[in-house]
């Protein structure tokens, strides 16, 4: 899920609880667990460098006020997340890349001498590469 709107959703974070359902099978996860606000209820304080810096490696513009209060506001969130304890009944998520040897294919070529056919979905091409829009350029 997007953090951001994540963020947007639950901006009154104060009465934000965790519950969760499960009718088919029974977890070990606590059907409702409140999260505790009160250690996180200071505003966080944004210095004018750092908010200089996040514009230059973001390229998100903070200067009004509004966009302070929505990266103050994540910050509060994201102190509130931090807070959440889970104990040690719950196992971490299964991941295939962790504990798996994965099978690879050979290394074949099965279909060749289409570079135009390629090329085609170019928006711009220069000298058979794709020319893409300049990115993250930082502000000056």
């Amino acid at each position: 899920m997007d953090f951001s709107r994540l963020v947007r959703n639950n901006q009154n974070y104060k009465s934000l609880k965790f519950i969760v359902h499960s009718k088919r099978r029974q977890s070990s996860v606590p059907l409702s667990n409140e999260l505790k606000v009160k250690d996180c209820t200071g505003d966080p304080k944004i210095s004018k460098k750092t908010i200089s810096l996040l514009e230059r490696i973001s390229l998100v513009d903070f200067g009004n006020e509004e966009g302070v209060k929505r990266l103050e506001a994540a910050i509060r969130f994201a102190k509130l997340l931090k807070t959440y304890h889970i104990d040690e009944s719950v196992k971490p998520m299964y991941s295939v890349l962790e504990r798996e040897k994965l099978r690879l294919r050979e290394d074949k070529v099965n279909e060749g001498d289409c570079r135009e056919k390629i090329l085609k979905n170019a928006a711009v091409v220069d000298e058979y590469y794709f020319v893409a829009p300049p990115g993250n350029i930082p502000k000056e």
